[in-house]
């Protein structure tokens, strides 16, 4: 025990002295002095994106510091990251009662496929990740083979392209990735899993789907915008402003990811006083009129004037057109789907509706999560 305190006692003393050889924040300290605007990037289940929005004429500076951003990483206070990633989990999920939810329901949905782990993953795999494993991931998934680029903007592409082939083109390459072979089995039952914390109540349950490239994507994102999506989906009139059993109910399509086969599902956080049964007992009769009964053609317009209008909007900012096309390309596997998703959205019919729903929001395929309210210690 004393080896390991002075061990740890030296080892802070040197990260100490490291900070001396540190300029915090340089790099995007450098963007924002050419002009960037919208310095960015985050991590989901799919894939990582980098986010600059920076004046046309410095297309050739991004150029320059990215390709070397990731032809040298340098991988600088890696252990203060490593305690930022950890305090990120302990703050973000662990103390969260939803997000604790989330992370069970996901994992008992899950057995198999990837999806089974939260993006932020377990305390135990960051505590022990070391900087050479950092390198060996950054080696393998950072690589031009594997990196996609989308620049939308007042730019010539031929002078992109040239560009592109000077500063990406000099950075080793390793072979793109293997793909995933795990395909999630087909679910045999009916699964529950419960997380007790200090809440209210709070229901969610997700259904089996196939992944986004599946011409059954828009009648599903159809099922979670009329059933649960907005002020004026059937589970808030149903359940917040008729029976006041629930303050808030939802409903998401494409659960934790797009990629691979995932999840519809829906939520409901009860009202004082009510409980998570009641909710999916109702829930449940507004799942069966979806099945056995045809949408209005009231519902089916609102639905795609909100999913056009929606499509279209994201396109206006330059930032979110890239993040648009990185997103088809990588994703969906061509980014000129992008623009075939309002036509296909114009030719849904509530008979489609009504067969992808018959097709997929069946209990057998169904996982429900659940908050049962924690007992205080007396």
């Amino acid at each position: 025990m004393f080896i390991a305190n002075e061990l740890e006692k030296q080892f802070e003393t040197l990260r100490t002295k490291a900070k001396e050889y540190i300029v915090n924040n340089e790099f995007i300290d450098m963007f924002r002095q050419e002009g960037d605007a919208g310095v960015n990037a985050y991590t989901s289940n799919d894939a990582t994106q980098y986010i600059n929005s920076l004046p046309s004429n410095k297309v050739e500076f991004w150029m320059s510091m990215t390709s070397d951003r990731f032809m040298n990483p340098i991988f600088r206070e890696f252990y203060k990251e490593k305690d930022v990633v950890m305090e990120e989990r302990r703050l973000g999920l662990e103390t969260q009662p939803i997000q604790k939810l989330v992370e069970d329901f996901q994992a008992t949905a899950f057995k198999a496929h990837p999806y089974h782990h939260s993006v932020i993953g377990h305390m135990s795999d960051i505590k022990g990740i070391t900087r050479r494993d950092v390198e060996s991931y950054f080696k393998k998934y950072y690589s031009p083979s594997n990196l996609t680029v989308a620049i939308v903007g007042d730019v010539k592409a031929k002078e992109i392209f040239e560009m592109a082939e000077t500063y990406f083109g000099r950075i080793p390459s390793e072979p793109k990735p293997e793909p995933i072979r795990t395909v999630e089995p087909e679910q045999w039952g009916e699964r529950h899993v419960i997380v007790e914390a200090q809440s209210q109540p709070i229901l969610l349950f997700g259904y089996h789907r196939p992944a986004v490239t599946h011409e059954d994507d828009v009648a599903l994102g159809a099922i979670a915008n009329i059933v649960g999506q907005g002020r004026t989906s059937r589970l808030h009139n149903t359940l917040v402003k008729e029976k006041k059993i629930a303050v808030q109910t939802g409903g998401f399509n494409g659960f934790p990811g797009d990629k691979f086969p995932n999840l519809i599902a829906f939520y409901a956080v009860t009202s004082p006083g009510h409980t998570s049964d009641e909710c999916l007992n109702l829930m449940d009769i507004e799942i069966e009129k979806i099945r056995n009964e045809t949408i209005s053609e009231d519902e089916l317009t609102k639905f795609k004037r909100t999913m056009k209008k929606s499509i279209l909007d994201q396109m206006k900012p330059n930032a979110e057109m890239a993040a648009l096309l990185t997103y088809n390309e990588v994703v969906q596997g061509d980014w000129a789907e992008l623009f075939d998703e309002i036509d296909e959205i114009e030719k849904l019919t509530p008979e489609k509706i009504k067969q992808v729903a018959n097709r997929y929001l069946i209990k057998k395929h169904r996982t429900i999560g659940e908050i049962i309210p924690e007992e205080k210690p007396s």
